[in-house]
């Protein structure tokens, strides 16, 4: 009988398997910091606030410590308040003197449209308010289908349409249905050795986080210097607010694989469906009434990116991270959801530049075109020695030039790539009014040299100048493979190409001349 009774308690521990997990909660990390990522991006997903940043949905590196009292064995951690576009299998938790054993994300988050879908056949009040007296009269109804078109059964068999009965109306539950949460939550099972507080790091990735490069250049009266101004501009699309967080930004593209996207529900939402008579049911089963619980009210409407805080003039630090430049906020801030926030990064007075007149020219012409504008540069060397000397992150660039009374006006919003110290910085403007090129052929012949055929050319370039100031100009051929016979002028080159630098007289003219030959 005594190996009867130890057999049977063996099985029947066998079969109830493994204690049940002990529920620990952690509502909300301790600290929190945040790397911002730029990279090339999928389409956008967070409407039309995606389209600034180029469709770019963001990556972040978030940390968070935590502190939580975990009993001795198994046990639920359910970490709530993460990012709600956090890449769960990327999730790291370091600080357990234990093992993990799984991770969960949920991601059914309460909204109109799955406060709706989760409560289809259970119990609700409908909230009707008289247009005339102003009387507010409850009903007792049961969901019956939704979200796609709410319809609502009421005791006596009855149905009717949410918001088809011309009063002003709201649905009422007393409790969330079950499996919906009010924030993202990642859970792990652990098991540790021994009950105590530990301190856990928990780091993942996420998306809806993003940030780029905005500059003001603002031309000085002297005409050889700039101010220039740089803001980095943080935004968060997603609904989790990252408070009084150390914020850093990582400047440079990352080779992405494109499967760092968060898991999300279907999006649900709750919409109306009327028709134009009564319909009726058969009476639906006796529910009975759930215990109370908090009030649930089903609220409608989604926001949009709306508010934009720009921070204080402090500047943020720039430091090397392998081959990318990492910026870091002079002081934590915080990236509150929905929200667009600007912080300075670069504040120089007198940065020198040089106004170039441009214009890219053939080898040869069959026929006299009609004059061409120039294309405005503005060319700075990106040197201390220069008023500049700092890693630049690309960015558009917002450029006002003096009015003739000190007023700005915009001149163009170019954009700078991402340009290293050492590097040259062009601004590439619109056409000039002013300076304008007139190509002449003066002679094309294809002379033979044993079996090989050359196409030898002659052209006379006329560029004028209708300013009131001389004009730095630079011609480019941009053709390779050129022997040049002649020239009026020395040309220098720019990598495979051949350029000429003249300067333009004020209401004047500069001509030049060059010979060339290429095989055919």
């Amino acid at each position: 009988m005594r190996g009867l009774a130890a057999l049977t308690a063996l099985a029947a521990a066998t079969l109830a398997g493994p204690a049940s997990a002990a529920e620990v909660s952690s509502a909300r990390p301790d600290r929190v910091a945040v790397v911002l990522y730029q990279g090339a991006a999928p389409a956008p997903r967070y409407g039309a606030a995606a389209d600034a940043f180029g469709g770019d949905p963001g990556l972040a590196v978030v940390s968070e410590v935590r502190t939580v009292d975990l009993p001795a064995g198994r046990s639920r951690i359910s970490f709530q308040g993460v990012a709600d576009g956090i890449v769960p299998q990327t999730a790291a938790i370091e600080g357990l003197d234990g093992r993990l054993i799984e991770r969960n994300y949920d991601f059914d988050l309460l909204s109109p449209g799955t406060l709706i879908q989760k409560a289809v056949g259970g119990p609700a009040r409908l909230v009707r308010t008289d247009r005339k007296t102003g009387q507010v009269r409850e009903f007792p109804v049961t969901v019956r289908s939704g979200p796609e078109g709410i319809v609502l059964q009421h005791p006596d068999g009855s149905a009717e349409a949410l918001g088809c009965s011309g009063s002003p109306e709201k649905l009422v539950f007393d409790r969330a249905p079950p499996g919906l949460t009010a924030t993202p939550t990642l859970s792990a099972e652990v098991e540790t050795a021994s009950a105590g507080r530990h301190t856990i790091r928990l780091t993942y990735l996420t998306t809806g986080l993003r940030w780029k490069a905005d500059y003001v250049a603002r031309l000085n009266p002297d005409g050889r210097t700039l101010k220039l101004l740089g803001w980095l501009t943080l935004s968060n699309l997603g609904r989790t607010t990252f408070g009084d967080a150390p914020t850093q930004v990582v400047a440079g593209r990352l080779a992405r694989a494109g499967d760092d996207e968060p898991v999300k529900a279907e999006a649900v939402e709750a919409v109306r469906s009327c028709w134009p008579e009564e319909v009726r049911a058969p009476p639906p089963p006796a529910v009975m009434p759930p215990p109370p619980a908090p009030m649930v009210r089903m609220m409608a409407g989604k926001s949009d990116l709306q508010e934009v805080v720009v921070t204080g003039a402090r500047i943020a630090a720039v430091s090397n991270l392998g081959d990318y430049k990492l910026y870091t906020l002079p002081e934590p801030t915080t990236v509150a959801a929905q929200q667009t926030k600007q912080a300075a990064f670069l504040d120089l007075a007198s940065v020198r530049y040089q106004r170039i007149e441009q214009f890219s020219v053939e080898r040869a012409y069959g026929f006299d075109p009609q004059p061409e504008a120039a294309q405005g540069v503005l060319r700075i060397e990106n040197k201390t020695a220069e008023g500049l000397g700092q890693a630049l992150p690309g960015g558009a660039v917002s450029l006002f030039e003096p009015e003739t009374d000190g007023s700005p006006w915009l001149a163009g919003q170019p954009r700078v790539k991402d340009t290293p110290v050492g590097q040259r910085v062009q601004l590439f403007l619109g056409q000039s009014g002013v300076v304008t090129l007139q190509a002449t052929q003066k002679a094309l012949s294809y002379p033979q040299r044993g079996k090989r055929t050359f196409e030898r050319s002659e052209v006379l370039l006329r560029v004028s100048n209708a300013g009131a100031k001389p004009a730095a100009v630079e011609v480019r051929l941009e053709q390779s493979e050129l022997t040049f016979l002649d020239e009026s002028i020395k040309h220098g080159r720019d990598g495979a190409f051949a350029v000429w630098s003249l300067t333009v007289p004020a209401e004047g003219e500069a001509t030049l001349t060059y010979r060339t030959e290429a095989p055919q």
